[in-house]
């Protein structure tokens, strides 16, 4: 069933997931655990829906779970079939490879499948056909006052700004995080400030930080009134 299965998922370019077969569960039900923020419950749940429309298994989504357990589940425990994800968290954060690692003329997306495969035996599904990359945003206060259009463009004005985050960007793994940017953009805030992903956008309506890490598809992004910078030097993969 597995078989048949996959491939569907393939053709209809539904979702962006690492795919194994744990051995353990019947053959016509696919384990996954859910997300902890709300598009990647959204996509798990239109996986549940397209899987048993259109074939006779079934699919369990259990408990909350971090991406960084959710993996160590899939290729360590073999708790789970499948799991969704992004390219470039596979790349940085689990396989802990840079963007510079991908050879030239080679995709990141095949690049991390590749490795996937060598490394754990996994292996990308399909993509979701959208880039929802770590973006750098601002309030519409530093836009009119400064002008900026571009991440570079804070380099001069860090020190005057607040920056708020997710704790997950602020871990130590991967390089795709905190440290890492500032450093390779030279930028000096004046305060860096944690705060949970579900209130971010409100602590920034209400003013406690003027720039923030957002994902480039979040629909927040406008209703906030945000300014998503270009990654002028391609920091973000």
């Amino acid at each position: 069933m597995k078989r048949r299965i996959i491939p569907l998922i393939l053709a209809l370019s539904i979702v962006m997931a690492l795919a194994g077969c744990s051995g353990t569960q019947k053959d016509s039900e696919i384990i996954l655990y859910d997300g902890d923020f709300s598009e990647m419950q959204l996509v798990h749940t239109m996986i549940k829906q397209l899987v048993e429309h259109h074939t006779d298994a079934t699919v369990t989504i259990k408990d909350r779970m971090s991406a960084v357990n959710m993996f160590k589940e899939l290729t360590g425990n073999k708790s789970c079939d499948l799991m969704f994800s992004y390219d470039g968290t596979l790349l940085t954060t689990f396989l802990k490879l840079d963007p510079d690692d991908v050879p030239q003329g080679q995709t990141l997306f095949d690049f991390a499948n590749e490795k996937a495969r060598e490394q754990y035996g996994v292996y990308l599904v399909g993509k979701v056909g959208l880039n929802n990359t770590y973006a750098i945003g601002v309030t519409q206060d530093v836009v009119d006052t400064y002008g900026v259009t571009t991440i570079s463009d804070l380099i001069p004005i860090a020190s005057e700004l607040k920056i708020g985050a997710e704790p997950e960007f602020c871990t130590l793994e991967g390089s795709m995080k905190y440290d890492p940017f500032v450093a390779y953009y030279g930028l000096h805030f004046k305060q860096l400030i944690q705060v949970d992903v579900m209130l971010k956008y409100t602590a920034a309506e209400e003013g406690n930080f003027e720039v923030m890490v957002v994902y480039a598809t979040d629909g927040m992004n406008k209703r906030t009134n945000l300014t998503v910078l270009e990654d002028d030097r391609h920091f973000f993969p």
